[in-house]
């Protein structure tokens, strides 16, 4: 019996961290508790290119919300030969804008249904791509008689927009996503000027042309009433 006893008291000497009377000292852990971890700030930043151009977005999406904002920095450069009327013309169009977002993300799914502003100017420039003659008001004149025939026509400068969007995680918690974005601009009519530079400019009865085809071509344009967009980008998330 002593002998067992002994044992006891040999076990409680040995291993005193165990006893009743001293809990057992654990390491603290370098890892912080989940509640502790800094949440994701819910902004994002990346490059967007598209029919309305290429540039830069950045959004605001606070953790756990289903609405969210977006501003997109974007520029546009197009060349491309059309026909209008009787005249066929080289076009130029132009575009630097802001735009502004408010998004609606659909619960539990990638989706978001996005209205927004485009801020900023929209124009597109004509030149007389007929080096021999061209049609005017129903009238045919050389080259040589009207000289340079060009034109310009900007858009109103604040042009709203609706669109509907997909946001897809490259994996689950990585903070890289892909965004394509699809809808309409929506416009309204724009501002015409059209102009020649030939011996014949200051001619009566061609400027009554040159109105009349002026008149025409804004019609045309003032017909288009939307625009498509189609928009790929890549964000980061912080």
């Amino acid at each position: 019996m002593n002998s067992v006893r002994f044992g006891f008291l040999s076990l409680f000497v040995c291993f005193p961290a165990f006893s009743a009377e001293s809990p057992p000292q654990l390491r603290p852990s370098i890892i912080p508790p989940v509640a502790d971890r800094p949440a994701p700030l819910g902004v994002t930043v990346g490059p967007t290119v598209g029919t309305g151009g290429a540039g830069i977005e950045a959004g605001f999406r606070p953790p756990g919300s289903l609405i969210g904002a977006r501003i997109q920095w974007t520029g546009l450069t197009h060349e491309t030969s059309t026909r209008i009327g009787g005249t066929k013309f080289d076009v130029a169009a132009d575009g630097m804008g802001t735009t502004v977002i408010g998004d609606w993300h659909f619960s539990g799914t990638g989706w978001r249904l996005g209205l927004g502003v485009r801020m900023g100017e929209l124009e597109a420039k004509l030149g007389n791509a007929d080096p021999v003659s061209v049609t005017i008001g129903g009238r045919t004149y050389t080259a040589a008689e009207t000289g340079d025939l060009t034109g310009r026509t900007k858009w109103p400068a604040v042009l709203p927009q609706l669109t509907l969007g997909y946001v897809h995680r490259f994996d689950v918690g990585s903070p890289w996503s892909f965004t394509i974005d699809g809808g309409l601009i929506f416009l309204r009519s724009p501002k015409m000027v059209l102009e020649a530079s030939g011996p014949i400019a200051s001619d009566p009865a061609f400027r009554a042309d040159l109105e009349a085809e002026r008149l025409a071509v804004k019609e045309r344009l003032s017909s288009i009433k939307a625009l498509p967009i189609l928009a790929f980008g890549v964000q980061y998330r912080f």
